[in-house]
């Protein structure tokens, strides 16, 4: 009874941080902040009470590593409460992956029903803010750049409701694989025209490089197949961001993309769209703090004393390697990315290809796992913490560390108590 209650307890959590994080509701970035910042201690306390082990994998080091320096760096930042405010948030994080691990075969097909579910939920949503709520109830304009329904400022280039497209299709192409149903090809269909219309170009890169790894890993290709069709979707894809981009001069594709997407400002679309500039401002702040970096969320800092002009101010690389080195240090960013490489290939060897609710989680995080090398996605809340519970749901370890000292317990507990003390400090 109190299992399942613990894990009606977790869905509802994940619901309501996708929900008024990634729909972009008042205050929803920071009243996410705070739920993800209890969701911890109650999901370890019902945990607790179920009087089943916590068991702790050794992947976990190299989180805990990521966490050792992220809290110094915390201590060395620019913006101390910020940084400490989403040092409390990766805390919680590593709890959740905890507690999803030892919980992932009882939540594996329910979570993907139900991120599904709010995947089509928010494509209905989408339509109702752009088409009526936006004119009538302008509250409900999302106020942050990390959500999925509006771009938040002009010169936004693409729509984020292309994660979501991401999502769905990233799901959905895993059951096409085993069965075509009416029902599920035309989701695909919408989603992925969805990702297309957002022109997304990180999402596309995203999709089809993670399609290639299942397609892959389900028919055995050759790898000298598998090599020649990466090189040349790599080529194509080349070919398509150069002639739509501005620096290449007009085109007929990107005039096109212009009348179906006249929300965002394709015309400013380039190459690159200065992350070549983002890239060097990383390069010099690594250089400068190698060890701490700038503190946890912090890479504005960074980029404030690096930027080459007032328009390429950023507060992301929009390269998860490099915002987490600029932030927590190089050994920090290399121990946490080492971290998600180890449970991709885990995953590739360990999900079978009849486990069809692990093939939709796995092909999902390949997708996500591009998506983060390429754009900002990864400092969205709703994002990061599906990528880290898909992480918790596919990683498999057979032998792994009983945490008979209820370390995670008592780290629970203590996360929600120091992010309150930290933000009464400046009222004493």
């Amino acid at each position: 009874m109190l299992e399942k209650l613990s894990h009606l307890i977790f869905i509802i959590i994940f619901i309501a941080v996708f929900i008024i994080d990634g729909w972009g509701l008042p205050q929803g970035r920071s009243l996410s902040l705070v739920v993800l910042i209890f969701a911890p201690s109650i999901l370890m306390l019902l945990h607790l009470f179920t009087k089943k082990k916590i068991y702790i994998p050794k992947i976990a080091i190299w989180f805990s590593i990521f966490l050792f320096f992220n809290a110094f760096s915390t201590f060395h930042s620019t913006d101390f409460q910020r940084s400490r405010d989403y040092l409390t948030y990766y805390f919680s994080l590593f709890v959740i992956f905890i507690y999803v691990l030892n919980n992932s075969e009882s939540l594996k097909s329910i979570y993907v029903k139900v991120l599904f579910s709010l995947g089509i939920l928010t494509f209905f949503y989408w339509t109702a803010f752009k088409f009526f709520l936006s004119s009538y109830f302008t509250f409900l304009i999302p106020g942050h750049g990390y959500q999925l329904i509006h771009p938040f400022a002009g010169y936004l280039t693409h729509h984020p409701i292309g994660v979501v497209g991401l999502i769905l299709v990233s799901i959905t192409s895993v059951s096409l694989f085993n069965k075509i149903t009416f029902n599920q090809l035309i989701i695909f269909i919408i989603s992925l025209a969805a990702l297309l219309i957002s022109f997304m170009r990180a999402g596309y890169i995203a999709f089809f490089g993670a399609l290639l790894v299942l397609i892959y890993k389900y028919r055995k290709i050759p790898t000298q197949v598998f090599v020649v069709t990466s090189v040349v979707l790599f080529l194509l894809f080349l070919a398509f961001f150069m002639v739509t981009s501005p620096d290449y001069g007009e085109s007929p594709i990107k005039r096109i993309f212009n009348t179906k997407i006249n929300h965002v400002n394709v015309n400013n679309k380039t190459l690159l769209n200065a992350r070549d500039y983002y890239y060097l401002q990383s390069f010099h702040a690594i250089v400068e703090k190698p060890l701490f970096g700038f503190g946890p969320h912090n890479f504005f800092s960074a980029s404030e004393k690096y930027i080459q002009n007032k328009y390429v101010f950023t507060t992301t690389s929009t390269n998860i390697l490099l915002d987490f080195m600029v932030e927590n240090g190089v050994v920090a960013g290399v121990a946490f990315f080492y971290f998600f490489i180890v449970i991709a290939i885990n995953a590739y060897r360990s999900v079978s290809l009849h486990d069809e609710a692990g093939m939709k989680l796995f092909m999902l995080y390949v997708s996500l796992l591009i998506l983060f090398q390429f754009s900002y996605y990864h400092g969205s809340h709703t994002i990061f913490l599906t990528f880290i519970i898909v992480g918790g749901l596919i990683y498999k370890e057979e032998k792994s560390e009983t945490d008979d000292y209820k370390l995670t317990l008592i780290a629970s507990v203590l996360i929600p108590i120091i992010y309150f003390i930290g933000r009464m400090a400046p009222l004493i």
